[in-house]
């Protein structure tokens, strides 16, 4: 076959290639929408605060016929790691891909087909307040430590206070671009170049999520990489 009789081919299959992407993404993973997560914590040297934006996604067959079997929600986004000065720091896990229907007060059925043209912003409230989490040595996973909201001044000292976590919509973009960070509000990525272990031999974050659980192993995550990060 002639160079001339491939290129010929390709433009005519193409519009057929891109009508089936398009199917399905219409299908599986158009209903999208993205946030910023922000954790602020007060200090003696003042507010300390960081941010990432995140994506929540559900599926159920056709997003224009839902149906009432199978689907699902999920994520993708880092942790926020929060620098607290004098060597404290804090690290936001991800949350639930259910947050943004909670934190609205819209946890319908199928509430991910309506979730990218929601706008505005919500606090979250425990039990939607991520799960927080300080590493004593950033380059040893196994002094992780959960960290309880109310208890900032017994865990870090007097002056620390656990602020707020709030989430705002950000614009999700159009499929494929976002995901290309052409359009839309980009995903927030670089957690594991906060946390010096994460790129050593084994599974560090296994070893981290078993310090946090004081040793238990009692359900403990198949996929504690999953907890820093979801791609």
């Amino acid at each position: 076959m002639t160079t001339l009789a491939k290129a010929i081919l390709w433009l005519i299959a193409l519009p057929f290639i891109v009508l089936a992407a398009g199917v399905f993404y219409e299908t599986y993973y158009s209903a999208a929408h993205r946030y910023r997560l922000t954790i602020e914590v007060d200090t003696p040297d003042g507010m300390r605060s960081a941010s990432g934006v995140m994506e929540g996604y559900g599926w159920s067959g056709a997003k224009f016929i839902p149906q009432d079997g199978g689907g699902g929600t999920g994520m993708r986004g880092d942790a926020i790691f929060v620098d607290l000065g004098r060597g404290k720091n804090v690290v936001a896990l991800l949350p639930a891909s259910d947050v943004t229907a909670r934190a609205f007060n819209r946890d319908q059925p199928h509430w991910y087909l309506e979730a990218p043209r929601w706008v505005g912003r919500a606090n979250l409230y425990p039990p939607l307040v991520p799960t927080l989490v300080t590493f004593g040595d950033l380059a040893d996973p196994k002094t992780a430590r959960v960290v309880d909201p109310y208890a900032f001044e017994q865990e870090f000292g007097a002056g620390y206070v656990f602020r707020r976590a709030w989430i705002e919509m950000v614009p999700v973009g159009i499929w494929p671009l976002n995901n290309l960070g052409i359009y839309g509000t980009p995903i927030t990525r670089g957690i594991e170049k906060r946390l010096a272990w994460w790129n050593d031999a084994g599974r560090p974050a296994a070893v981290a999520w078993h310090a946090m659980r004081d040793g238990n192993d009692y359900g403990a995550s198949i996929e504690p990489e999953a907890l820093f990060k979801k791609k």
